[in-house]
């Protein structure tokens, strides 16, 4: 039998912060029109918490890997999973968010380390902090830790090149954009019934996708004018002769997806799929069909991660705080 530890937070109108701490959870700011707020949380020995809130405007999870001897815990809030990394983060801050789509409240998380100041940052000035931060450790910090789904929470465009060198590497692009437009569930009725608007890279704006998330489709940087601009900011390289990953080249064909923080928007993300080879693209499972993974039998060991690999070696999915960790052994750090 799974041990669970309860615990509840209050704190009162009069603004006195009294009970707003119990074990691991802290209430920090209530609704300010409601007279009270609650907060209730159970956690598992094997990592599950679930967590109830009644009129938190603004909660913390202190959590870390002396607390729990694991590498991630998950998190269910209403009908949200948020996966935490204990590995690099000890203070998990989440604040609601405006959503007139759902009549339940909504949440964002915001990890911090420890030694990391507790004030309440805006929205937008917080999630610069972070993206800048994202580019100097490798790390997607805007992400909930669900992978490709963290991309298809919010407003999506699909941006596709303004040219093609064959008419191969065409018909392979818009057939994964028509792929990635209409996802599909691992459910009983496996049809969503969306498809998201499909766009060449020359007849969108900036501007247009700074108020949502953006799936870019590549098959030469040099033909997809927006990345083009800002391959700068691009966490992975990828060139006609192969792509380096940390800082290891590997020559060949090759399919890439990965997840990062979106160029246009310091509060949106990017998943950019990127491939030399129209027919290893075609050849790629995840791009033929997009089927959203269910969380009944736990974290999906490719959606639920920023970067799926397809080459030569065959399908592997790894986080960008894997490199970076690999990166540190390698140094003796």
């Amino acid at each position: 039998m799974e041990k669970r530890c309860r615990t509840s937070a209050y704190c009162l109108s009069d603004g006195t912060g009294r009970h707003n701490r119990a074990y691991w959870l802290e209430l920090t700011r209530m609704d300010e029109n409601e007279e009270y707020a609650e907060l209730y949380g159970e956690m598992s020995a094997t990592g599950e918490l679930d967590i109830e809130a009644v009129h938190a405007e603004e909660f913390i999870i202190h959590l870390s890997q002396e607390v729990m001897p694991l590498e991630l815990a998950q998190v269910r809030i209403g009908a949200r999973i948020f996966v935490l990394d204990l590995r690099e983060y000890s203070r998990f801050r989440f604040v609601k968010t405006q959503s007139h789509k759902r009549p339940s409240p909504e949440y964002r998380l915001i990890a911090e380390r420890e030694e990391e100041s507790s004030g309440c940052f805006t929205k937008e000035s917080d999630a610069k902090m972070k993206t800048v931060d994202s580019k100097s450790v490798g790390r997607n910090v805007l992400s909930h830790g669900m992978g490709v789904l963290d991309v298809y929470m919010d407003r999506l465009h699909i941006v596709l090149p303004s040219s093609y060198a064959t008419p191969e590497e065409e018909q392979a692009v818009r057939r994964t954009a028509n792929a990635l437009a209409s996802p599909r569930t691992a459910t009983w009725n496996p049809y969503i019934g969306v498809h998201y608007p499909v766009v060449s890279s020359n007849d969108i704006t900036e501007e247009a996708l700074a108020d949502s998330n953006v799936i870019c489709i590549t098959s030469g940087l040099s033909r997809h004018e927006l990345l083009q601009k800002h391959q700068a900011d691009l966490q992975i390289t990828c060139t006609e002769e192969g792509y380096t990953l940390g800082d290891d080249f590997t020559a060949g064909e090759y399919c890439l997806s990965y997840i990062q923080p979106s160029p246009w928007s310091a509060t949106q993300q990017m998943l950019v799929v990127a491939t030399n080879s129209p027919r290893i693209l075609g050849k790629n499972l995840f791009m033929r069909r997009l089927i959203m993974p269910g969380y009944f039998n736990g974290l999906h060991p490719y959606l639920n991660k920023e970067i799926i690999v397809y080459d030569s070696k065959g399908v592997r999915a790894l986080n960008f705080t894997s490199i970076r960790h690999a990166q540190q052994k390698l140094q003796g750090q």
